[in-house]
């Protein structure tokens, strides 16, 4: 009887613990969903393809498209049950409803994440509290935290990619085949997660032909879906020609490179788990003197398996973008987890402390993580701020007004909305929009938007010598709007 008593108070107590952990996952991230910041350029990309799906049925994402169409799938279909509404005769939603709604997906994606390698560590080193302190690490992360709730397409490709993991763990191989399919298909950059996926299998010594079989079936589905859907897209360029032009990285760093490099991706390594590793990587390496011959096995694999994806990045020119680290927070979290659960360890008795100890942790790591300030503000960042703000007062000019812009791209075509009046026009250089601007026959005043801090003399002095006046007619934060006044 006692013995029932005991195992149920562990389970209550295991629970309590991972309710902790989510809310703390939470609470760190659902300000983003709330917060003013601007979506990024990639996010307003990704929510614009999105939103044309939710409001004007385009499933196929017709366009210059070289993302795989998961994530936003994803996050169309939030915009559909979150945020589109009918109005004047057709469905819309305002900006800020289009931000909740695209960066939703992410919150729920980065808490499944946290949940999935909570079972992982459990899973693969046999001890529940190993679980806990790698989703812990997890959950406050800074990384993690900064993309959590975006409208990147990272979050669904991690999230997919540790729930393979998890999968091939439990030796059910199509199921991992099946996650590994699912985060390819999120985003490409997936293929640098399948190594240590693969390699996880060896290390439980679970990987064998028929398993292999097994995943390559699934994985094999997810591709040849995608392939299909390429097809019927029927687009000049297809979405793997585009994403391999866009990426042109069959070369090796220059000389000149080299440190620049190093020190950035040091930095990325930094915010992966902030100052919280000097304290945690010592305790871990010592914590592995007594480990089983396995879990040692499986904590090397994740150090090389890191060491070697942070040398790729770095000397492949690849680009260095902060959220391209996103992927080491499988193994980190892993293998620093050997560093705190030591910390845990608490008398017999002491179950109902145990059960949030994980949340008292959470807090803890938070504060000896230095250069975390909270909520939106700390993930890369929006390039123009006020570009909402100049959006409205486009809107607000005559119907079909021109909208001559070079640099704000899809961050203006977000916020002017899928239902706009107004004609926005690209020209890459000055000579050209000047050539452009004067063949069009129209007496109305146009309207040149351009970021506060681009030096427009050039762009000026072209329109200039073909007789239009250009004044400033606001200023927006980052954002300048020019009045155009064509020659008579």
């Amino acid at each position: 009887m006692n013995r029932l008593c005991t195992s149920s108070n562990r389970r209550w107590t295991d629970w309590i613990a991972f309710a902790g952990l989510l809310l703390l996952a939470y609470a760190l991230r659902a300000g983003d969903l709330i917060s003013d910041v601007p979506l990024h350029p990639d996010e307003a990309l990704f929510s614009t393809y999105a939103r044309r799906a939710a409001l004007g049925g385009d499933w196929l994402l017709h366009g210059d498209l070289d993302k795989p169409p998961l994530s936003l799938y994803a996050a169309a279909i939030s915009m559909s049950a979150f945020a589109a509404q009918p109005g004047s005769g057709v469905l819309d939603f305002t900006p800020q409803q289009g931000v909740f709604a695209a960066r939703l997906p992410g919150l729920f994606f980065s808490l499944i994440t946290a949940s999935a390698i909570t079972a992982l560590g459990s899973r693969l080193y046999g001890q529940a509290r190993r679980g806990w302190w790698a989703g812990l690490l997890f959950a406050a992360s800074p990384l993690a935290i900064r993309y959590g709730a975006t409208a990147f397409t990272d979050g669904l490709m991690l999230c997919a990619g540790v729930l393979a993991a998890l999968a091939a763990a439990r030796d059910r191989w199509g199921w991992a085949g099946f996650w590994m399919g699912a985060s390819c298909c999120a985003k490409f950059q997936a293929i640098f997660l399948f190594p240590f996926i693969v390699a996880l299998g060896w290390g439980t010594g679970a990987l064998s032909k028929r398993r292999g079989v097994h995943l390559a079936l699934t994985f094999g589905a997810w591709l040849l879906a995608l392939i299909v859907w390429d097809m019927l897209r029927a687009q000049p360029t297809g979405v793997l020609e585009l994403a391999s032009a866009h990426n042109p990285v069959f070369r090796l760093i220059r000389s000149d490179e080299i440190a620049p490099r190093l020190l950035q991706w040091g930095e990325h390594g930094l915010m992966v788990h902030g100052v919280a590793v000097a304290a945690l990587l010592p305790l871990a390496i010592l914590g592995g003197r007594n480990q089983p011959v396995r879990n040692r096995l499986l904590d090397r694999l994740g150090v090389i398996y890191g060491l070697l994806y942070v040398a790729a990045h770095w000397l492949v020119a690849f680009d260095d973008y902060e959220r391209y680290a996103l992927p080491l927070l499988l193994p980190t979290c892993l293998i620093l987890s050997r560093g705190i659960a030591p910390l845990a360890r608490m008398p017999q008795g002491s179950r109902l402390a145990g059960a949030f100890a994980a949340l008292v942790a959470g807090v803890g790591i938070l504060g000896v993580t230095w250069g975390f300030p909270s909520g939106g503000s700390n993930r890369e960042a929006a390039r123009h701020p006020g570009v909402e703000a100049a959006a409205a007062a486009l809107n607000d000019k005559p119907v079909a007004a021109v909208l001559y812009d070079h640099w704000l791209g899809w961050e203006l075509d977000y916020y002017l909305g899928e239902w706009t009046n107004k004609r926005r026009v690209y020209y890459p250089t000055p000579s050209s929009l000047a050539d452009g601007a004067a063949q069009l026959d129209e007496q109305s005043s146009r309207y040149f938007v351009v970021p506060a801090e681009q030096n427009v003399t050039l762009w000026l002095e072209a329109l200039a010598s073909k007789g239009f006046v250009a004044t400033v007619e606001a200023q927006f934060e980052q954002v300048l709007i020019y009045r155009l006044e064509p020659p008579p």
